[in-house]
């Protein structure tokens, strides 16, 4: 199994982030992504990703037949990029010591074969996510995160503040997201067990449950607002079964102060 992950290195005198790919087939190669800032090698044993991103917005999608992954890094004087790749082990490594956090370099994109997993961290970054995977994992440190298109088995979504939109996002077992304090929407289809959880944000939900769903809202500071039917409404809760028998689905909202909103 091939691995790629992004990592930060933490020198006092240096802001790095690090891009390392293991997989079969890799040769011994090095590229300045400053003056060639396209990188595409084949993903024939890379299977999943990890990223760890600083202040740089991370845009990943995926393509149908695609038989490579495609890292594009824009050319900026503020954030530079370096790539090694030393037998099955690849390296993209950005830096630049005079880096602050009012600079605004353009996000990297990656681009890569469907039924990938990934897992991203970032820290004050935008993450974007398109395209079908196998199982996500989204820790975001501030900045915003937005899913859409997407399908997968399993997708996670962990935000320190920052707003999260997810939109016609098809997760075949578990789709959950929690946020300490941002705004949290979800629309498009709801399947399985979907689960969102905010410490004070507002929770949209626009989504129209396909077949039965079990629901359960719980908001000890904040309105709860339902416009579907069948649901027994509380002063802080909501529970009951939408139209249909035989719930197979569930959705559980947890919230400690924001409004949520359904339909």
């Amino acid at each position: 199994m091939g691995y790629w992950s992004l990592g930060r290195r933490h020198l006092p005198w240096l802001m790095g982030l690090a891009l390392t790919i293991s997989g079969c087939g890799l040769h011994n190669s090095t590229a300045d992504v400053n003056t060639a800032h396209v990188i595409s090698f084949s993903a024939t044993d890379i299977t999943s990703l990890a990223i760890n991103m600083d202040g740089i917005g991370v845009h990943v999608s995926t393509q149908a037949g695609l038989q490579h992954i495609t890292i594009t890094k824009e050319v900026s004087p503020v954030i530079r990029a370096s790539a090694a790749v030393k037998g099955h082990l690849l390296t993209l490594e950005e830096y630049d010591p005079s880096y602050t956090p009012n600079d605004t370099p353009l996000p990297v994109q990656v681009l890569l074969p469907p039924g990938r997993s990934v897992v991203i961290h970032t820290d004050g970054s935008a993450v974007v996510l398109k395209g079908s995977y196998q199982n996500i994992d989204i820790a975001a440190q501030g900045g915003a995160v937005s899913v859409s298109g997407l399908s997968a088995a399993t997708c996670r979504i962990a935000a320190a503040g920052g707003p999260v939109n997810v939109d016609n996002a098809l997760a075949g077992q578990v789709l959950a997201v929690i946020d300490q304090g941002g705004p949290v929407s979800l629309g498009g289809p709801l399947d399985r067990i979907t689960t969102l959880k905010d410490q004070g944000g507002p929770v949209t939900v626009t989504s129209t449950p396909r077949t039965a769903t079990a629901v359960s809202v719980s908001d000890h500071g904040g309105a709860v607002v339902s416009h579907w039917p069948n649901l027994a409404k509380h002063r802080h809760s909501l529970n009951g079964t939408t139209p249909w028998h035989n719930p197979r689905n569930t959705l559980t909202i947890s919230d400690q102060g924001g409004p949520v909103v359904l339909g």
